[in-house]
Order: structure tokens, then C-alpha cells, then sequence
């Protein structure tokens, strides 16, 4: 960016403060996002590498940022400027200033910063009234700074895109969101729903069959109690989604969002919990079952060998009748 300045109400050496203090300058980054200051003259240039070697000596790091001298001078694509405020669009596109004029409107620069922690209130109560905006956009910017929660426009509530703002969340992040949260719901009744038709049609089935269908019934339960995680942790973020698109969203919602998207891993990890508890149970089961039919098995054949033949009982008989027969 290029900053032009009024060295009666400020100096070079203020800007370059405000340059280490607000970005990191031992990241390394593509040229197109890179660190880098351009100087203009010689003391520009001394200042710059004098105020680098004083904050090398605050960060662990080595500093990346490149000091060159400034040439001819590029305008980003329209979408980067003032892309902070462009993620609160209804103020944005009230404005209706061309492309050149966000370059260069006094306005939408000030409200780049305030709109994103970047300010007090009360400087902009004092400041306000000289923009010549109408009530309903005056209400509109008070609310948003009044909401601010981040600075920078750089925590959670940006989502994945810091540009565009609410319309791509629309697209790329709500609405794909709810429908498959409501897919999810759906599946999940049909599931119960099956569930529960089948369960009495395999009453009076015993065997390896009946134990296919109990298995797959109890696998079914398994996977709704992620489907149910799935619906707590996102229900909030779909409606969240649905009324930032109509009002400036409160502040308490947020912090509900915001908790309830954070419980995932939570939800989850009691869900694994449940799954492994039951697993141990069926298999404490299946082990107890299988030594039960062991030694069922092992009595059979113990009184199998005990018990006298057929053969036996008929020799015997027949020893009797003979010995009738001489008496």
C-alpha cells in the first residue's frame, strides 16, 4: 500500500512504528504479499533500516522484510481495497462509490478501521457527522462498531474469506452448511425409522441370522450418534449464517456460535467414548456366551460317556430273558 501523509500532523518515523507493531515481520511470504518497505529518499532509507535494527531486537526471529527504493507504483485489484469493509456489504454498498473512489474516499477509509476494531466509539461520534451520510447509515456503522469483535477483521467470524464477506458465506459457507445439516436430519429419521419397523419382524429368529440383523441395528445406532454430534455442532452456525444476512448480527449470538462450533471435538470424542464403552460390553458378552456353549458341550459329551449303550441295555436284556427261561 502507499501512504501519503501530512508531516504537520505526522512523521516517517510514526509510520514506520505503526508498520513493525502491526504485521509480523518474520513471516516469509509470495512477493505479492511479502514484507517490504520502499523508501523515497535516503532518509527515508536510513530510518527504515535504523527502526528494522531496533525491532530485531524484540522479536526471536530474524527479521524477512525488504527495504527498496519505491518505483512506479500499482494499484491492487478492486477487490483488495478497503476489503475489510467490504465484508460488511449493506454499509459498503450504501456508499455507492465507484471503484477510483474507494482508492480515495476519506470515508470509506475511516470506516475501514473503525468497523474492524481499529478506533473508539466516541472518536467516531465525533467524526461522523462531517461524513454527510444519512440516519439509517449512520445507525448502520454505529452498530457494527458497537460489535466489533476482532481486530482486524482477521478472527473466526470472517469465516474462510476476509473479502467478500456475507455474500460468500452465503454461497460457499451457509448454504452449503444447511443443507447438509438438513440432509443429515433427514437420514437420520429414516434410519430410526427403519429401525424400528424391522425390530419385530426378527422377534422370533434365533441364530447367525438374527445376530447379522441385531449387528447391523446396533452399527445403524452408531452412526446417528455422529449424525447427532454433527447437528448440535452446526445448527447454530446455519441460522448464525441465515440472519447476518438480514441484520447486523448481536453480539450475544455470536458468542453462542461460536461456542457451539468450538464443541466438535468434544461431541466427538464423547461419542468414541460410547462406542468403545459398548464394544467392551458386546465383546465381555460374546466371551461369556462362547465359554457358556463350551462347557455345555464338554457336559454333553461327559455324560454321553458315562451313559451305557444300547447295545449295553440290550445284552443285558437279553441275559435276563435267558436266565427266565432256564428257571
Amino acid at each position: 500500500m502507499q501512504v501519503d501523509f501530512d508531516p504537520t500532523q505526522t512523521n516517517y518515523t510514526n509510520l514506520l512504528q505503526l508498520f513493525w507493531e502491526n504485521h509480523d515481520a518474520t513471516s516469509r511470504n509470495k512477493a505479492q504479499y511479502m514484507s517490504a518497505i520502499f523508501f523515497h529518499d535516503e532518509e527515508q532509507r536510513e530510518l527504515a533500516e535504523q527502526t528494522m535494527l531496533e525491532h530485531q531486537k524484540k522479536v526471536p526471529r530474524p527479521i524477512t522484510t525488504k527495504i527498496l527504493p519505491a518505483e512506479t507504483f500499482y494499484d491492487a485489484e478492486d477487490y483488495h481495497q478497503k476489503y475489510l469493509l467490504r465484508r460488511h456489504w449493506k454499509i459498503f454498498q450504501s456508499l455507492n462509490l465507484s471503484d477510483p473512489q474507494v482508492i480515495t474516499s476519506h470515508v470509506a477509509t475511516r470506516l475501514n478501521g473503525y468497523i474492524n476494531g481499529h478506533g473508539q466509539m466516541a472518536d467516531l461520534l465525533n467524526e461522523i457527522g462531517a461524513w454527510k451520510l444519512n440516519e439509517k447509515q449512520e445507525e448502520m456503522i454505529r452498530d457494527a462498531v458497537a460489535n466489533v469483535r476482532c481486530v482486524g477483521g482477521s478472527c473466526s467470524s470472517c469465516y474462510f474469506d476476509g473479502v467478500n464477506g456475507e455474500l460468500a458465506n452465503l454461497f460457499f459457507t451457509t448454504v452449503p452448511l444447511t443443507v447438509i445439516l438438513l440432509t443429515n436430519i433427514i437420514l437420520y429419521l429414516l434410519t430410526w425409522r427403519r429401525i424400528k419397523q424391522e425390530e419385530p419382524k426378527f422377534k422370533g429368529i434365533n441364530g447367525r441370522e438374527a445376530r447379522i440383523v441385531r449387528a447391523s441395528h446396533r452399527a445403524a445406532r452408531t452412526m446417528t450418534l455422529f449424525v447427532t454430534a454433527f447437528i448440535i455442532q452446526w445448527w447454530a452456525m446455519c441460522i448464525y449464517g441465515i440472519v447476518q444476512m438480514l441484520v447486523e448480527v448481536p453480539i450475544e449470538l455470536f458468542q453462542f456460535v461460536t461456542t457451539f462450533s468450538n464443541v466438535g471435538g468434544i461431541l466427538n470424542g464423547i461419542v468414541y467414548y460410547i462406542i468403545r464403552r459398548r464394544s467392551r460390553e458386546k465383546h465381555s458378552e460374546a466371551s461369556l456366551e462362547l465359554s457358556k456353549s463350551d462347557g455345555s458341550k464338554k457336559f454333553t459329551r461327559m455324560t454321553n460317556s458315562n451313559s451305557p449303550t444300547l447295545d449295553g441295555i440290550s445284552s443285558g436284556q437279553e441275559e435276563v430273558e435267558e436266565s427266565s427261561t432256564k428257571l
